[in-house]
């Protein structure tokens, strides 16, 4: 039963694989400075993220500004400018581990992604796949107590800011991939 769920869960997620949300208006951090006016950001642009305003016992890097919302699936969305969408989530009843090797075996699985041409990144925690267009998407999983926190880039259509429904381009993909990697239990 659990595996179901497991995998159930998986598939949900992996539809949000696809960004979308954003707003390309120049947005002030805290200290009132304006932020990438294009969407674009790098990782020099980070500064620290708590995430446990949206349930998420955590930290992460994220640009300056950005915004968590809560999730209409229980994950959050964590929002920077027109290109900086990420979803994260936090499971139970799952090892990171597992968790990973399940997601990676769907993302591989040409017959339910016939679109997939290879895997652009692997790591212990995650990996970055690339579509056949060259749009990239990537999964990264840590262990958190019983169970793992997840992010994907992209979020929810239905949690996506308003006037936002392009796919990011690969380079910011790769900066929210970093962004990930940065997430830290508390």
């Amino acid at each position: 039963m659990k595996k179901t769920l497991l995998i159930l869960s998986a598939i949900a997620l992996t539809q949000f694989f696809v960004a979308c949300g954003g707003s390309a208006d120049k947005k002030a951090d805290d200290s009132g400075n304006e932020t990438a006016a294009d969407g674009h950001y790098t990782t020099a642009d980070f500064t620290d993220l708590d995430l446990t305003p949206g349930g998420i016992n955590a930290t992460m890097k994220a640009p300056k500004g950005a915004t968590i919302k809560k999730s209409s699936d229980g994950s959050i969305c964590v929002q920077a400018g027109k290109y900086f969408q990420m979803n994260i989530k936090a499971l139970t009843g799952s090892t990171a581990k597992a968790f990973n090797e399940m997601t990676k075996e769907l993302a591989l699985d040409k017959e339910e992604n016939p679109s997939f041409a290879k895997m652009a990144a692997e790591e212990t925690n995650g990996f970055m796949t690339e579509k056949t267009d060259g749009e990239l998407s990537f999964s990264w999983v840590i262990a958190n107590g019983e169970g793992c926190i997840y992010a994907i880039n992209g979020v929810p259509y239905a949690d996506a800011s308003e006037g936002y429904t392009e796919v990011p381009p690969p380079a910011d993909v790769r900066v929210m991939w970093e962004a990930a990697k940065t997430i830290k239990v508390k």
